[in-house]
């Protein structure tokens, strides 16, 4: 089976950044004001051979092209265009299913993508010296491997063991409005997913992740990355099928996380509850 596809997205964004006192904006507290309107193009190809019944891998290659223009409100020396292109190769071995049971490797290039004004600024608007534009693309390499499962009625789990290489962490330092290329980092994780049909009426998702984001090189500052949480956790459930009445409750968490390189100092960590009731007014 071969996929082709296209992928086109544009945004038009006016960003800025301002120096405030007690939440107030100062009167010459503008240290950015900027219009961006970003373009990203993407062709991508696949290709799935099922080799025997318990067998079958999944070939990709992926083009994507991004383009940025920049308008610079404060500073026309921040404004320009910028372009950036990355090739992503893809491969994925599937083997099952015995017993509702399936395992997967997954391998492949990717890339983040980097804040549109970095890419073009050449003056800090801050402290008014010359810096270097940063890549609009940065890339990345990653491996998956893992167990999909049906065995237990009802019950879809999915665990995944993965790690992903950047070849540059691009940081936004927001107290001076510019972007930095950082130091190459790695991630290494657990990913747990839980879908669970109780019945007709209830249904239950529960997913887990824990993540170890480090740099790869070494450096006396530390190696822990800023603002990288390493536990999340989340948990619905949901009730259906009750006449007119239907609705949801979801619990999630987010871990703290090192706020500078050595992990001296870390983020509190956030747990945020969501209900929802709905009702069908008419059939």
């Amino acid at each position: 089976q071969n996929t082709l596809g296209v992928q086109v997205r544009q945004d038009h964004i006016r960003v800025g950044l301002y120096d405030a006192t007690g939440g107030q904006i100062m009167s010459q507290g503008t240290v950015r004001d900027d219009s961006v309107k970003q373009t990203m193009v993407g062709v991508y190809g696949e290709s799935e051979i099922g080799w025997a019944r318990w067998m079958k891998t999944i070939v990709g290659l992926r083009a994507d092209q991004l383009y940025a223009d920049v308008t610079s409100h404060t500073l026309a020396e921040n404004s320009g265009t910028s372009s950036a292109f990355k090739l992503s190769p893809k491969f994925s071995v599937i083997l099952g299913p015995w017993a509702k049971t399936e395992l997967f490797f997954n391998t492949g290039r990717g890339f983040h993508s980097n804040d549109a004004r970095g890419t073009t600024a050449r003056i800090d608007p801050k402290s008014g010296l010359p810096i270097d534009p940063v890549p609009g693309l940065v890339s990345s390499k990653g491996q998956e491997v893992g167990i999909k499962s049906q065995l237990i009625p009802n019950l879809q789990t999915t665990l995944a063991f993965w790690q992903l290489d950047f070849d540059s962490e691009l940081v936004y330092v927001g107290d001076s409005g510019n972007t930095q290329p950082g130091r190459p980092s790695r991630r290494t994780g657990v990913e747990w997913s839980n879908h669970w049909t109780l019945n007709s009426k209830f249904l239950m998702d529960v997913n887990l992740a824990w993540t170890t984001p480090r740099y790869s090189d070494l450096d006396p500052v530390g190696n822990y990355i800023p603002n990288a949480v390493e536990k999340v956790a989340n948990v619905s459930l949901a009730v259906r099928n009750m006449g007119p009445w239907s609705g949801s409750v979801g619990v999630r968490y987010i871990g703290s996380a090192a706020l500078i390189e050595d992990n001296s100092v870390r983020s509190e960590p956030s747990l945020t509850v969501n209900a929802r009731v709905s009702r069908k007014m008419s059939d």
